[in-house]
Order: structure tokens, then sequence, then C-alpha cells
């Protein structure tokens, strides 16, 4: 994302920003070219993650992937060989702040800037709600459950942090 407002930058119509769980904190544009491999001007939209930077560069150099690596291979997806996403969840955490993207619902705990108020559980559609305006969590309590279960067996499964 890009940096806050403060320095003059905008993320419209994304909510938030750098260093941010929100959209405008996460989603960024990513770019590849391998001529011949990958189709010139290919757009592809499921969402991936910068831990499947090092499991792409890997099988384009040829090398083998390492047992455990928690990206996968964008190759295949961008090629056009597999039709299926490389991710059904996606997972962030920092500093108490918590996000789960399960397909296009995302659950995210955001502390806001400069506030003392502690953060809650918030649930948003990416598909009809990018810019993260409609808290969704009191409307659908059942899908905020079920991710919020899901996040705390991710989280758990996490190694405590350094810091």
């Amino acid at each position: 994302g890009g940096p806050t407002a403060e320095l003059t930058s905008s993320n419209e119509p994304l909510r938030g920003g750098k260093g941010q769980l929100w959209e405008g904190g996460i989603r960024i544009p990513f770019a590849m070219q391998w001529k011949g491999r990958i189709p010139t001007g290919k757009v592809y939209d499921p969402p991936v993650i910068s831990l499947d930077i090092l499991p792409t560069a890997l099988a384009a150099a040829g090398a083998p992937l390492p047992n455990g690596l928690d990206g996968v291979d964008l190759l295949p997806y961008v090629a056009g060989a597999s039709s299926a996403r490389p991710h059904d969840t996606l997972f962030w955490r920092y500093d108490g702040n918590l996000a789960l993207r399960k397909v296009d619902w995302k659950l995210v705990k955001q502390a806001e800037r400069g506030s003392s108020v502690p953060a809650e559980f918030q649930l948003f559609h990416l598909t009809e709600d990018t810019a993260e305006k409609t808290n969704l969590a009191s409307m659908q309590p059942a899908k905020a459950a079920e991710l919020r279960k899901d996040l705390e067996r991710t989280n758990a499964q996490m190694a405590p942090p350094l810091w």
C-alpha cells in the first residue's frame, strides 16, 4: 500500500495504507514477465502473497522447492495451466493486528492510527465492498465466527513473534 495521507498518498478507493491490514495496505499490483511462458498482457485477478515470490523464482530457475514453504509457484496459474486459485485463504498478523481472507471474505482486526480504542474484528465481502466500508460482522455472525475460528487456528500454528 501507499504511504499515509500525511505523506500526500492516497489509496482511494481502498481503505488504509502502508503498515495496515486494510486493502489499502496489503493490496498492491504485482507484475511478472517471461516471454514465451506467460501470455503478454495477461491480468490475473485472484490474490497472491509475497510469500509466493520465492517458490515462483525457484521454479522458474528449475531449482527444487524446499519442503515447508508457505508460498506457491505462481507460474501454472499465470500461464493458464491451472484454473484453480493459488490460495483459498491468506493470513496476516503484526502488533496485535490480524486479518484472514478466505476467497472473497475478509475478517480483520486493525487498530486505527492514533486511536486508543481497542480494535474489534470486522467482516467484509471484498467482491461487493473492496473499500471495506460496510462491516458485515453483525449481519453475518455465522460467517464472522467461521472466519474467526479459521484465523485462530492459523494463528496458533505460527511461531511467536520475535519482538
